[in-house]
């Protein structure tokens, strides 16, 4: 899991925009991290 909060409105559908960001963030991240775990395996 990367990422995961709770949805307080009912009024509306979109996620919040600064949400969106900071999972966009850890999944840069993560692939970052797992790009270098192969380079160091092989």
């Amino acid at each position: 899991m990367i990422h995961a909060f709770q949805k307080k409105s009912k009024a509306g559908i979109a996620t919040p925009k600064s949400e969106m960001e900071l999972v966009r963030q850890r999944l840069q991240q993560l692939r970052t991290e797992v790009k270098n775990a192969e380079k160091k395996s092989s």
